[in-house]
């Protein structure tokens, strides 16, 4: 791999990291909804999906792996222990940030 191409992948992966402040406020209002309407969970899970798959590619392994584990959890319907994971999902992204 060239240094441009270091340089890039870096650049890359920095943008990824900065936007874990607007993905924090994401996901605390999406918990706020589901807190607020158990039922409003659908927009929450495309969310965490996508997050699962993101965060797994940029080396924030942790991330996914609570990311597939809420959407496991989303089949057993536990709001109280999806909003807890949500917290936790949260935590790592602002120790991250």
């Amino acid at each position: 791999m060239s240094q441009s191409e270091s340089q890039q992948i870096k650049n890359i992966k920095d943008r990824y990291k900065a936007s874990f402040g607007e993905k924090i406020e994401l996901l605390n209002h999406q918990r706020d909804i589901l807190v607020a309407d158990k039922a409003a969970s659908e927009k929450l899970f495309e969310i965490i999906h996508k997050l699962a798959g993101s965060s797994g590619m940029y080396g924030y392994d942790d991330i996914s792996d609570l990311c597939r584990h809420i959407m496991a959890e989303a089949d057993n319907s536990d709001a109280d222990e999806i909003e807890a994971s949500m917290a936790k999902l949260v935590t790592l992204f602002e120790h991250y940030s």
